[in-house]
């Protein structure tokens, strides 16, 4: 379960009857916490329509020895998103979380980066054949995240992953 003050992706939520998720507690910086091994997100398992998707549960992502494991508190939905559900790109293996652009707070991974605010925008694998970022957790590689500043919101960070990656490839 979520604390009450965290933030929810909006849109309509699909949870079974009668599901109570599992959850195993631990302690980070001397607070106990619950994290849940289920979790909310958006599934590709077959293309179509984006209006037809909706939220389902499945199993909190495990990160590798090489990753961060991230809370998404947002997320952007980009054209290449809408174009993917589609079936638009050959590549994309199902069933898939699609979404390439987020923010977030990292909750497992490395001392240096846990509790930290970070961003960051899908590489080419990202949503199509690595799970994106529609769900409540993301396993990333580690430098695939970067610490979000203090000036923008965790919303404005995740809106600006693919202005920001597409102003920069002008500059190269």
């Amino acid at each position: 379960r979520l604390p009450r003050d965290a933030r929810r992706a909006p849109g309509p939520l699909v949870h079974a009857a009668n599901h109570k998720p599992l959850t195993r507690r631990r302690r980070s910086a001397g607070r106990l916490l619950e994290v849940s091994s289920d979790m909310q997100a958006i599934v590709i398992d077959r293309f179509g329509d984006p209006s037809e998707f909706r939220q389902t549960e499945v199993p909190r992502p495990q990160k590798k020895d090489d990753e961060v494991l991230v809370e998404v508190h947002a997320a952007a939905v980009n054209r290449s998103d809408v174009l993917n559900v589609r079936g638009s790109f050959p590549f994309t293996t199902l069933p898939r979380i699609p979404g390439r652009d987020f923010a977030g707070v990292v909750v497992e991974g490395p001392g240096d980066l846990l509790g930290t605010e970070v961003w960051g925008t899908g590489g080419g694998d990202l949503g199509f054949v690595r799970d994106g970022s529609h769900a409540r957790y993301l396993a990333v590689p580690k430098k695939a995240v970067a610490p979000k500043s203090s000036a923008v919101s965790l919303e404005e960070a995740a809106a600006s992953g693919l202005a920001y990656v597409t102003a920069a490839s002008a500059f190269t």
